[in-house]
């Protein structure tokens, strides 16, 4: 059970593509979403991990970074402020 409202969970269009034809990448943005749900916040820095916690008891934007071991790249995973909707994404489109 997620610690915060995350709203309509949404990807875009690469992530995806990517999913639908690698099940490894589909398996890592699975991981990273159940971690991101306990508030795990992946590869980000001490800052960004201070105001996650923060932000998660008071309503502002949460984001986390995830990096795929297979390849190096990286995902977003962001929740706004608002708690509408919560975004997987490639770091590039951020």
């Amino acid at each position: 059970m997620a610690l915060f409202v995350m709203g309509r969970i949404c990807a875009t269009r690469a992530v995806v593509d990517r999913m639908n034809v690698s099940r490894s990448f589909k398996k890592f943005v699975k991981e990273s979403f159940e971690k991101y749900s306990i508030c795990d916040w992946g590869n980000l820095s001490e800052y960004d991990i201070a105001r996650n916690e923060y932000s998660v008891f008071h309503g502002e934007r949460i984001l986390a970074k995830y990096i795929w071991s297979a390849t190096g790249e990286s995902i977003y995973i962001i929740t706004e402020a608002d708690r509408s909707v919560t975004t997987i994404l490639f770091t590039e489109e951020y």
